[in-house]
């Protein structure tokens, strides 16, 4: 090859520049992008994502603090459990699913806080079962998955593969629970004066212990495999019941029944 086809020469990257070469070409090393140094740029986007969830953070409060003091308190209770549920807490057996029935608890009550509502104690009573089951079902999916490669603990959890037969029971249980409540509810004396026709809310609670079943079911067979929630409402019999027992719900308190 002649000199005058030869390609230039590239230029040298000094000693810490991170620098890289595409194409023939020298491009500089920008902190936007991560084709730098690798730890720089990670020092970086970890500065700025610190920054941006303390603005947010802070951007949080103040809504709160808008709507009332109380929503407030109750924001700032769920986000040092929160906190303290990534940061410690995930990591023990059986405490993590009690902590997660307890945030989303909070979510109601923040809800109902924010609204000026007062909780009804059966609202509190079936949510606190239903998601403990949920957690559980969420845990044991976990496990089940396990089943395939032949590993005998969960990764960063305290859980082992035996314990599928201690959770698969509690979440059974809290479930049932949730119906057991549920069915209380039916005959308290202020939901014969809320709903036409309450027995029709016998119906529901068939409903329920199908969702609830199903969903058990499908952690069995190994079919769960992200969310519960997100499983309800892609799986066409679960949506369907759950239509049923908002249409149910509904003709139980306009139906009157002399």
């Amino acid at each position: 090859m002649s000199k005058q086809q030869q390609a230039p020469p590239r230029p040298k990257p000094k000693k810490h520049d991170a620098g890289i070469f595409r194409d023939g070409t020298y491009f500089e090393a920008s902190p936007w992008s991560w084709s730098g140094e690798p730890r720089r740029a990670l020092a970086y986007w970890k500065r700025a994502l610190i920054t941006a969830g303390c603005l947010l953070a802070a951007l949080s409060f103040a809504l709160a603090c808008a709507v009332s003091g109380a929503f407030a308190a109750v924001l700032a209770v769920y986000l040092v459990l929160t906190s303290a549920y990534i940061c410690v807490l995930k990591s023990y057996v059986l405490v993590d699913v009690i902590m997660l029935t307890l945030l989303y608890m909070l979510r109601i009550v923040a809800g109902a806080v924010a609204v000026g509502i007062e909780i009804s104690p059966w609202l509190l009573a079936f949510s606190m079962f239903a998601f403990l089951s949920l957690a559980l079902v969420k845990r044991c999916a976990e496990l089940v998955s396990l089943r395939p490669g032949g590993s005998p603990a969960a990764s960063g959890r305290d859980y082992q593969a035996s314990d599928l037969d201690v959770l698969r029971p509690l979440g059974i249980g809290a479930a049932l629970a949730a119906v057991v409540v549920f069915g209380l509810f039916i005959h308290a004396p202020g939901t014969t004066l809320r709903y036409g026709y309450p027995n029709l809310l016998w119906v529901v609670a068939l409903g329920f212990i199908y969702l609830f079943a199903r969903r058990l079911t499908a952690t069995v067979r190994g079919e769960m495999r992200g969310d519960p929630v997100v499983y309800l409402l892609e799986n066409r019999g679960s949506l369907a019941m759950l239509g049923g027992i908002v249409l149910t719900t509904m003709l139980a308190h306009t139906i009157t029944v002399d």
